[in-house]
């Protein structure tokens, strides 16, 4: 049996393999799911982003027939970014194929898609951990940062933008009563964000928590007490695990990272505030086309899939999955933090 024959099929192609592959189930994890990045695919490897500082002037009254008062024009600032890759190959040997039917049925092909599926698609096959990398990138960006996955700075959103990091919020949730915890959210969260908001149009403002802060928010007399005689409170004393609620005009999310609560996580005793909407421009997903002649000039796609025969000895194919992502804040100046205080 000639085993390269079976990747002959069209049944893995590069167009079949990619398009199974996005059918996959997977988990991308909170970010992926709250889907706060506008996907964008471009052409090429990089992308400009224009700067143009706006805002609003008081015009003081003149007489009619007098000269109008001059407008003074804004200065666009621009600035560029590169894509990155993510990549990873596994190899499935021919010896590993050797239960599969006799060639040129539909039950070997059958065989081999579920096992190119498992490796490819699986729990812990190649896409998860790409989705995995992907909401580490993303945990980044919405902290004004974007990650490679030993932690180092790809691109400090701060910085390219020439802002300064907003203070980090302490708040006293042992000991905020009678109205002094909302009043705190609405003067350094809400308040803020809206006069620095400008041209990002947000409808509303959520709140990613580490386990310890939102165990210690939900401890708070005032949250507790807001959700007094209302069928919701039923959650407050049984499993609130990844749950959510709202409070003081935040949207609060126990945010869910790894197993070990080690490499995507929210930092311990802290809260991360972003601002949300649909279309708000303030959070991108850039995602430029593959390595290949056939890719150049065409969209980026989120994820492509490979199956790469070993044409020399027919004792192999190597599987490979790509992405090409940025995941771009454009107002790290509209991201907020927050920590337990005394």
């Amino acid at each position: 049996m000639d085993f390269m024959n079976i990747f002959e099929n069209d049944a893995f192609t590069l167009a079949s393999m990619t398009s199974a592959i996005e059918r996959v189930p997977t988990n991308p994890g909170t970010l992926g799911q709250l889907n706060l990045f506008n996907n964008h695919p471009i052409r090429n490897v990089s992308v400009g982003i224009e700067e143009r500082e706006g805002t609003l002037n008081l015009i003081k009254t003149s007489k009619r027939g007098a000269p109008l008062e001059q407008g003074t024009g804004k200065k666009a600032t621009m600035r560029y970014f590169g894509t990155t890759r993510i990549a990873k190959q596994d190899v499935i040997l021919a010896s590993e194929l050797q239960f599969i039917r006799q060639f040129n049925t539909e039950d070997q092909i059958k065989e081999l898609q579920a096992e190119l599926a498992l490796r490819m698609g699986g729990a812990d096959g190649l896409l998860a951990d790409v989705q995995y990398t992907k909401e580490n990138m993303r945990l980044g960006a919405i902290q004004g940062k974007f990650l490679d996955s030993d932690g180092s700075v790809i691109y400090d959103y701060f910085t390219e933008f020439g802002i300064t990091e907003n203070t980090e919020i302490a708040f006293s949730l042992a000991t905020a009563t009678d109205g002094a915890l909302r009043e705190s959210i609405q003067q350094n969260v809400i308040r803020p964000m809206r006069r620095l908001a400008k041209g990002a149009r947000y409808t509303g403002v959520k709140a990613l928590c580490s386990a310890s802060f939102f165990d210690a928010l939900l401890k708070n007399p005032e949250v507790r007490g807001s959700y007094e005689g209302i069928p919701e409170q039923v959650w407050l004393r049984t499993n609130y695990d990844g749950r959510s609620f709202d409070f003081g005009g935040v949207e609060w999310i126990e945010y869910i990272g790894d197993d070990e609560n080690a490499e995507v996580k929210v930092a311990d005793d802290k809260c991360v505030f972003i601002p949300t909407g649909v279309g708000n421009g303030i959070f991108e997903a850039l995602y430029s086309p593959a390595e290949s002649f056939a890719d150049i000039g065409t969209l980026g796609r989120e994820v492509y899939a490979y199956t790469t025969p070993d044409l020399k000895h027919d004792r192999f194919v190597e599987l490979e999955v790509a992405s090409y992502p940025l995941f771009l804040c454009k107002r790290p100046d509209l991201l907020f933090k927050g920590k337990l205080g005394a």
